[in-house]
């Protein structure tokens, strides 16, 4: 337990510096009179020690949530699974090379990271707060869980700027790489028109607060949301091929 306080502290110390140092980079920039904070340039030394030093940490993890052993059954060939395309053709490059199981969740972890920064790369004064809140907030724990679905999430993050710049060919390549990491991403076609036409739907502070209430109602009474929702679940669960999630409902 100690140890592993000890490896996270440290590492959100590497994430906050090296982001902060980002963070002054294009500061800096933009007090000299840039306009273009996209122009300032990304992977410099201090990203790649950050992406590297959570890629490290996460690669070398053991146990780290639910799926892990599934994953590494299924990299292993102990109990082999049927992935998305892309997720599956990558884990199949990685085992021809024999690369160790570490390296494995090292280069699922290093994307994870890679996208979660890049997508949030013209607001670099957000970085060492991003690394407070995923390293203290446990947010790194569905990320390294749920990896397949994380990846999709955060792909699916970065095409967020293309619904607002109206550019349907670069979401929808997006959107194609997310649904070869996790086929559940069909439903996230959906936010495109969504948002293309309209990107607030509530702007009535009262309407906000009163979702706001009925989130906390549901989250204290969640099973009265269960059972409505119980047999339209099941039924797309068996139908997208993950039944298992119907006995995790029941």
């Amino acid at each position: 337990m100690l140890e592993s306080i000890a490896v996270y502290t440290v590492l959100f110390f590497i994430m906050f510096l090296c982001g902060d140092v980002s963070a002054r980079r294009q500061k800096k920039y933009v007090l000299a009179g840039g306009t273009n904070v996209s122009k300032v340039p990304f992977l410099k030394p201090e990203m790649v020690a950050l992406f590297f030093s959570f890629a490290f940490v996460f690669g070398c993890r053991w146990g780290v949530g639910r799926d892990f052993y599934r994953y590494l059954e299924a990299y292993t060939g102990a109990v082999p699974e049927r992935f998305e395309f892309l997720f599956q053709t990558i884990s199949k490059v990685l085992q021809g090379c024999g690369a160790h199981f570490s390296i494995y969740f090292g280069v699922w972890a290093l994307l994870d990271i890679f996208l979660l920064y890049y997508a949030l790369r013209d607001y670099r004064y957000l970085f060492p707060y991003v690394a407070f809140f995923l390293i203290f907030g446990s947010y790194y724990l569905p990320m390294m869980n749920a990896m397949r679905q994380a990846i999709a999430g955060l792909i699916f993050l970065n095409s967020v700027q293309y619904i607002e710049q109206k550019k349907l060919g670069k979401f929808t390549v997006c959107f194609i790489l997310a649904l070869l990491f996790h086929k559940l991403s069909v439903i996230l076609f959906v936010f495109y028109p969504l948002l293309k036409y309209k990107d607030d739907w509530f702007k009535s502070i009262p309407l906000q607060l009163a979702l706001f209430a009925i989130g906390i109602f549901f989250s204290f009474h969640g099973e009265i949301l269960l059972n409505a929702i119980e047999t339209p679940f099941v039924w797309f669960a068996e139908k997208m091929g993950y039944e298992r999630y119907t006995f995790d409902l029941l």
